[in-house]
């Protein structure tokens, strides 16, 4: 074969190398971000435009139930294992719109806007000569279809992605910008998250740290920066607090995590001796019988057997919701130690499940969840005083059809960036981008770091590796999946430019591309 072909080919390359090299102007840069705030919008309106109602889910009724109460009676008593920020955000949306529907419209918007912050990131991270690779990956995450189905549930993970997101964010405009005031953004929404679901527990730790080492030798600053920090923190704890009027300063949330650990530990309970045999005794049947499933679910434990039973146990005897997750704790750790091999199974399982197989579905909403709306709707209680039932279900019933989401489908499958097990390349990606990184760029990145192997950790022996518990860490896996195909277009294009001019020209950057050019 001649060479000829195959030395224009490599010409043109290097061509297109040299003219990919070069930073878009301005209109260019204006033009994308245009276009991506169109699609971003675009895509959402399309879902609406498909199911034009909010999606009743299990948990609903436990969080819209304190916004009922509190519309209807004026008191305000919110469910202890919720936490009362998303019921809040519902009551809200109920009393300025008058439905739930609209809770569907803001969630939507909150979605779009935490997307839109996070490709804002991306782009002060890497400047406007990476823009047509971060335009492709910023189109991907604005496609992205999970965060984008869950906007459209009554369910908290938007808040919990939003306020993530706003934390973030804002911690990294504190560095980027050095404006100190940031960090009481950054403290506000991380105590949000925090109240919403424990999932963001070393952040403050992260931050305050950080703060710490990068400001050892100026104090005085580091420690004030600290002070707005522990400010931002605080502020959301008080208005819940004073929110209560029954009980100024109860706490906002139950203990949950022991609890959690033992739904994930059940099917290990010690039933034979050992610690508490008398609440033993009173589950015996539901650990039996759970273990004969065929497909464990915690949720079973957690929210129907085990655990209700053991709450009515102990509430009948005076105790308090932080005695029920103690016993549950302590069931869990004796379960774990006589039980090694296979709870260590389960964590390789869990670990496998969450790398490979989570956060790559393009095909949700699905029609068989809408299909599911009219029995969820009639076992929630307070599902009557805020649903408008009859009106919900006549819209759900001309929701048929199978092939009702091919379009979107079709649409929502073009994110790329997620479609290959995004969980694993982050947590790969991740240690070369702190490596890679500078200054306190480096700590900040070291943090993002931190947030997603304790969510990691979390997952894979007190949660489960579901979809949805991964999502607020959504804009970590943006940008770590980002860095990592900017700095790789970054790479190949110096070295297509490197392989295909010569010496002389390769040595000044400033006017080989020019010189290239014209040759």
């Amino acid at each position: 074969m001649s060479s000829a072909p195959i030395s224009r080919i490599r010409s043109g390359l290097a061509i297109l190398a040299v003219r990919a090299s070069r930073e878009p102007g301005w209109k260019a840069e204006v033009a994308v971000w245009i276009a991506l705030i169109a699609v971003t919008i675009g895509i959402r309106a399309c879902l609406v435009s498909l199911v034009p109602f909010a999606v009743w889910t299990d948990d609903a009724g436990s969080y819209a139930a304190a916004a009922s109460r509190w519309l209807t009676t004026g008191v305000w008593v919110s469910d202890g294992r919720r936490g009362p920020v998303y019921s809040l955000l519902i009551a809200g949306c109920m009393k300025v719109f008058g439905t739930i529907d609209s809770l569907m419209i803001v969630q939507h918007v909150m979605g779009a806007v935490a997307v839109l912050l996070t490709m804002v990131v991306l782009r002060l991270l890497h400047g406007r000569a990476a823009l047509w690779p971060l335009a492709a990956c910023s189109y991907a995450y604005a496609v992205y279809a999970l965060p984008i189905s869950l906007e459209h549930l009554v369910r908290n993970e938007t808040v919990l992605v939003f306020c993530s997101t706003v934390a973030l964010v804002a911690w990294f405009c504190a560095i980027h910008s050095g404006a100190a005031w940031w960090y009481v953004l950054a403290g506000f929404a991380g105590s949000i998250t925090a109240l919403t679901k424990s999932i963001f527990a070393p952040f403050p730790l992260l931050v305050v740290g950080a703060i710490l080492f990068a400001g050892w030798r100026t104090p005085g600053p580091a420690f004030f920066r600290v002070v707005l920090f522990a400010v931002g923190l605080a502020l959301p704890h008080l208005g819940v607090r004073a929110l209560n009027a029954t009980s100024p300063w109860l706490e906002p949330r139950e203990p949950q995590s022991g609890i959690l650990l033992f739904g994930r530990t059940a099917q290990f309970t010690h039933l034979e001796g050992g610690i508490e045999p008398e609440m033993k005794a009173i589950i015996r049947p539901d650990i039996e019988s759970y273990r004969q499933l065929p497909k464990l679910d915690n949720n079973v434990i957690v929210n129907r057997t085990a655990v209700p039973r053991l709450r009515d146990t102990l509430t009948k005897r005076g105790k308090t919701p932080a005695d029920l997750d103690r016993l549950c704790r302590s069931l869990a750790v004796e379960a774990i130690m006589h039980h090694k091999l296979a709870y260590l199974r389960q964590i390789l399982s869990d670990c496998h499940q969450l790398h490979f197989t989570t956060a790559k579905n393009y095909k949700i909403p699905k029609s068989d969840a809408i299909e599911s709306l009219e029995s969820l709707l009639q076992k929630s209680g307070s599902a009557p005083s805020v649903v408008d039932i009859p009106a919900t279900l006549a819209k759900a019933r001309a929701i048929k059809d199978r092939q009702h989401f091919a379009g979107y489908y079709r649409w929502t499958s073009t994110s790329w960036l997620f479609r290959i097990a995004p969980v694993l390349l982050t947590s790969l990606l991740l240690p070369w981008l702190i490596w890679q990184a500078r200054g306190e760029m480096r700590l900040w990145w070291m943090g993002c770091a931190g947030l997603w192997y304790f969510t990691v950790v979390l997952l894979c022996t007190v949660g489960r590796p579901m979809d949805r518990y991964v999502l607020p860490m959504a804009p970590v896996m943006f940008w770590a999946l980002g860095s990592g195909v900017v700095l790789g277009w970054q790479a190949l294009t110096r070295r297509a430019l490197s392989t295909e001019m010569s010496p002389r020209e390769s040595r000044n950057p400033n006017t080989a591309p020019d010189e290239y050019l014209r040759t």
